[in-house]
Parts: C-alpha cells; sequence; structure tokens
C-alpha cells in the first residue's frame, strides 16, 4: 500500500471531472455482455479494442471477458473512455491490469486515466489524474500522475514490477479521500512470467 498526499504533491485541483475507468463508484464494468458499445458506453478508438472471452495474460482465465487492446506493434496511442458526473470527495476505483507477449518500455506505457475532463484522452487540453506504466529506466514503475494541458504536471512513482516481464497479471485499487489522500493498493507484484493475478478473480475492493 502507497499513498500521497494531494494537498502536499500535486498542484493541480481540477472541479466537475469527468473520471474514466473499469471500475468506479457509480461505473461496474465487467464488461459480460461482450462488448463495450452497449450498456456503459466507451467510445475513442473503438476499432483498436476488444473484449476477449478469455483472457491469455498471467496463467490465463476462461470465460474472463476481459477488455484488450487489438493493434500491431507501433499502433500509437489508443483510448476508450466513458463519461462520469457523479463526482464526489471520497472516490475507489478497482480493476485488472494484464500484460501479454510486450514488456513496458518507455515507448510501450499503459494509461490508466481515473479522471479527465475531457472525453478525448489525447487531447491537448487535456486535464486530470492516471495513472501510468512502463519506462525505460530499471524496473517498470506505476506512477501516479496529473495531467495538465495534455502534459504531465506530477509525477510519483509508487510501485515496480520487475523489468522486461512480458506476461503477469495485477490487480490494482485506488482511493481518494475527502483529503486528497490519494492511496494505492495492488496484489502481489508478479516477479516472473506467467504469473499474478489472473482476470477472472475479483478486483480488489
Amino acid at each position: 500500500m502507497k499513498h500521497i498526499t494531494e494537498k502536499a504533491l500535486i498542484a493541480l485541483a481540477v472541479l466537475a471531472l469527468i473520471p474514466f475507468t473499469i471500475f468506479s463508484q457509480s461505473i461496474n464494468e465487467s464488461f459480460s455482455d461482450g462488448d463495450f458499445t452497449s450498456g456503459t458506453v466507451w467510445s475513442g478508438d473503438a476499432a483498436s479494442w476488444e473484449v476477449a472471452a478469455n483472457s491469455t495474460a498471467a496463467s490465463g482465465a476462461t470465460g474472463s471477458n476481459t477488455l484488450h487492446l487489438n493493434v500491431p506493434t507501433g499502433g500509437g496511442t489508443q483510448h476508450l473512455s466513458t463519461p462520469f458526473s457523479n463526482w464526489q470527495d471520497i472516490q475507489t476505483w478497482s480493476f485488472f491490469i494484464g500484460r501479454r507477449l510486450q514488456a513496458f518500455t518507455s515507448e510501450n506505457q499503459m494509461e490508466i486515466w481515473l479522471y479527465a475532463n475531457e472525453a478525448d484522452l489525447e487531447s491537448a487540453t487535456v486535464d486530470g489524474y492516471r495513472l501510468l506504466i512502463g519506462d525505460s529506466g530499471g524496473d517498470d514503475d506505476i506512477f501516479f500522475e496529473t495531467i495538465t494541458d495534455g502534459a504531465m504536471a506530477n509525477q510519483v512513482s509508487l510501485a515496480s514490477i520487475p523489468n522486461a516481464l512480458t506476461d503477469i497479471g495485477l490487480s490494482v485499487k485506488v482511493t481518494r479521500d475527502q483529503d486528497g489522500l490519494w492511496t494505492l493498493f495492488t496484489s502481489a507484484i508478479p516477479v516472473a512470467n506467467g504469473t499474478g493475478n489472473t482476470a477472472d478473480l475479483d478486483p480488489l475492493v
């Protein structure tokens, strides 16, 4: 468990934010219907994503209905988002992160937006908060970032995954309390390929 205090470390204070996440206080998305275009509607680079019936990350999971990026290497930035209008001071997000066939690097990162003030997460004017995984300086850090006008304004490393792993699973929970204290919880960090949590396990709650 790692935490940071918003007042001490984050200069950005954005109101009326729209979170984009797989699971939050008011969005519970399991993709059990096999798509992301009905029920909870996700938009963005929709052609680059699919719901995989069976996850192949870590030791795999049959019937997991996992959101999966489906583009070739070098496919550029691809995003999905869904609107959320019930911002409260206390928030919780829980989700699964799987990685298969490619290691995290500074050229091959994952961004998980917790809040944004625009639906287009690639916009040059987007503000918000996100997790960023992947760098090229040793182990792959899990960073908490504030974003102002599409650029990183503040960054704090909260955990790290051993470098060069290509087949792992991780459950994550992020909380924010009424005082602006953000806390990151994870399942056990995988240390070898084929290990870690699987997509069929309930996310951390």
